[in-house]
C-alpha cells in the first residue's frame, strides 16, 4: 500500500507555473453617446466604443439610432450602421432601446446614410 502512495505522489504534476502566461485581455471600450461619434468622429475613429440607443436590425439598415423616434422619421444622420456578423441573434433586439459595443469608423456608414459604422460589434445589452 505504501508503494502505492508513493508512486501516485512522484507522477503527480505540480501546480505552480514556472513561467508566467499572457492573458488576452478584454477590449476595454469607451462609453459615451451617440451625439459625441456624431460630432467628433476623428476622435473616436479605430477605437472602441460602447453606445446606448434604439436598435433597428433590417435588410441593409441595421443601425443604432439616437431614439425610435429619429428612426419613425428616417433621420439617418442621426444613427450609426452596424455590421455584425452573420449567425449573431441580433434579430432579437430589433425595435429596443440597447447599450452595445463595437469599433468606429468614421464615414458615412453603409451606401452612404449614415454618420458612421460600428463593426465588431462585441455585446448587446437590452435596456428595461
Amino acid at each position: 500500500m505504501l508503494l502505492i502512495f508513493c508512486s501516485a505522489n512522484a507522477f503527480s504534476q505540480n501546480d505552480t507555473i514556472s513561467v508566467p502566461r499572457k492573458i488576452k485581455e478584454k477590449p476595454t471600450s469607451e462609453y459615451l453617446s451617440i451625439i459625441s461619434l456624431i460630432a467628433s468622429p476623428e476622435k473616436y475613429y479605430g477605437k472602441r466604443v460602447s453606445v446606448t440607443g434604439y436598435m433597428i436590425t433590417e435588410f441593409e439598415g441595421t443601425a443604432i439610432y439616437l431614439s425610435r423616434e429619429d428612426f419613425d422619421n428616417r433621420i439617418y444622420k442621426n444613427s450609426i450602421f452596424l455590421l455584425i456578423g452573420k449567425g449573431s441573434d441580433y434579430q432579437y433586439y430589433n425595435k429596443e432601446y440597447v447599450t452595445l459595443d463595437g469599433t468606429f469608423i468614421q464615414g458615412n456608414g453603409h451606401m452612404g446614410l449614415f454618420s458612421g459604422m460600428l463593426k465588431d460589434v462585441g455585446y448587446i445589452i437590452r435596456k428595461h
